[in-house]
């Protein structure tokens, strides 16, 4: 998300806002609207109308919180309520168990057919480990951040389809070719053996 257009702390009588016939407009004035700008009802800071999402009962369409705080308040809601929706989702799997393999095509831009012929580009297998699709469980779509941030993709920047596992390991190193490097060369030789008597010399 990008920086507020105006941060509250900012505003002073010597900061206004006309409105499209050059009247002085208050910050609390739907009219702001108009010149592409709304103030977010819980963080209170100026936003330009692209950072709300649409509502069908907000003043003129439009949310009343920004993206970041309306997804806050999603967020906290899903986990006070966790068994139900958990429950929701369960069942909703039973009905349709495709139904998050869909979603995360949907997500990601790309077809079924696609999906599926990047699958026969890795050999049937996650592009790390190998370990196949299960069914109940598909591989992970995996993206280029530096292109598309967060969960969803443009389509063009996806690298392969990756397991849980995997897709949750390469996640925390953030794609960090350094920090790859750096494992590698951990795993090879690990500085706490160099201390202390490695096991296969124990068992001598």
């Amino acid at each position: 998300m990008t920086a507020p257009l105006i941060p509250l702390a900012q505003i002073s009588g010597s900061i206004v806002i006309y409105g499209p016939n050059g009247e002085e407009l208050g910050l609390s004035d739907p009219r702001c609207e108009s010149i592409g700008i709304k103030r977010c009802t819980r963080c209170r800071e100026i936003w330009l109308l692209s950072e709300f999402y649409l509502h069908p009962r907000g003043r003129n369409g439009i949310d009343p919180e920004c993206k970041d705080c309306s997804l806050k308040l999603q967020r906290a809601y899903q986990a006070e309520n966790a068994e139900y929706f958990n429950a929701q989702r369960r069942q909703n799997r039973q009905k349709d168990p495709d139904q998050f393999w869909k979603h995360d095509l949907a997500k990601h831009h790309i077809t079924p057919e696609q999906w599926y012929e990047i699958y026969a580009q890795q050999n049937y297998g996650c592009a790390l480990c190998g370990v196949p699709d299960s069914g109940d469980r598909r591989l992970s779509i995996d993206h280029d951040h530096a292109c598309c941030l967060g969960e969803h993709s443009c389509g063009r920047c996806i690298r392969g389809l990756l397991c849980t596992n995997c897709n949750n390991g390469l996640g925390r190193f953030r794609d960090d070719f350094a920090r790859l490097e750096a494992a590698i060369g951990y795993l090879k030789d690990p500085p706490a053996q160099r201390v202390i008597m490695p096991c296969d010399m124990l068992r001598r």
